[in-house]
């Protein structure tokens, strides 16, 4: 007489597990590598440099930026996942602190001499610079 393996509580458990990981391989692997943001990063409405930041998965992009001196920015840390640790985004040298929300998230800049500025994740985890030239 066979037996099914199919009928054991223990194999369901084991085929189970099995499936979870392979779904959580699936959606954590998804297409979301390091690529440059979907949009340009720097373009001008109504007399601001809008400066358009994706907070993925595996940081920011771009990462790097480069805005003119004199022109007010407006940085949008576009944040499409929930998925991500990036919880929020902080500048020591720029002087912001922004808790990010899913969708646009935007912060207003003036003044900027030229230089190079840092900004990080909350966790420090993720880094970029926006560099404003003259």
């Amino acid at each position: 007489m066979k037996t099914s393996i199919f009928k054991s509580p223990t194999m369901w458990l084991v085929l189970a597990i099995i499936m979870i990981c392979a779904l959580f391989f699936v959606f954590f692997s998804s297409s979301n590598s390091k690529t440059k943001a979907e949009v340009p990063a720097v373009t001008m409405q109504d007399g601001y440099q809008i400066v358009t930041i994706q907070a993925k998965k595996d940081g920011f992009y771009p990462s790097k930026v480069e805005v003119k001196a004199g022109v007010p920015v407006k940085l949008n840390f576009v944040k499409n996942t929930s998925f991500t640790c990036i919880t929020s985004v902080d500048s020591d040298d720029l002087g912001f602190d922004l808790y990010l929300k899913k969708g646009e998230n935007y912060t207003t800049l003036a003044n900027l001499t030229p230089g190079s500025y840092q900004f990080d994740c909350g966790m420090y985890m993720y880094h970029g610079t926006i560099t404003v030239v003259a």
